[in-house]
């Protein structure tokens, strides 16, 4: 996993209600901060005015650090099984009614993705290699203390 969020890809259900005004307003954002980012290619019809970076599934796997998947809970699933292979995070903005996955609104979408670059760069984040079993010595934390990495799962 990278250091800093520094290549993020957007994603997004093309027939979702408000993706056209929500997936214009995450773009600019993140290109206003200095961010790079990847439109997936089914949604780059939503940027107008610019011509966005475009990619396929594999290439925002390869060459993204975060993935912002616009949707709902069923966007991200499928999201996350193309990019899985890839161990990169991904972050859901809620357009549907409900989501028990996909819980950032669009109203709180911008200010939830500069607490989380913002953050992610002001901490150093670090993934511990697997220890052997036993391997632990006494009165020292075991995997609990390692902390989560940012795709999931214990480090």
């Amino acid at each position: 996993m990278p250091a800093h969020f520094r290549t993020i890809a957007l994603i997004g259900k093309p027939d979702a209600e408000r993706i056209a005004e929500t997936l214009p307003e995450l773009y600019r954002h993140l290109t206003q901060r200095g961010l790079r980012v990847i439109v997936e290619q089914d949604c780059a019809g939503f940027i107008t005015g610019v011509a966005p970076e475009v990619g396929s599934f594999t290439d925002i796997g390869e060459q993204c650090d975060l993935a912002v998947v616009i949707g709902g809970d069923g966007t991200l699933l499928t999201s996350a099984r193309y990019l899985a292979q890839f161990d990169i995070p991904l972050i859901g903005v809620n357009l549907g009614s409900l989501g028990f996955l996909v819980d950032i609104s669009p109203q709180d979408a911008l200010g939830c993705l500069d607490e989380i670059v913002d953050c992610y760069d002001a901490v150093t984040f670090f993934e511990q290699p697997v220890r052997e079993v036993g391997s632990q010595k006494p009165g020292t934390a075991g995997d609990d203390a390692d902390g989560f990495r940012a795709g999931g799962g214990h480090g």
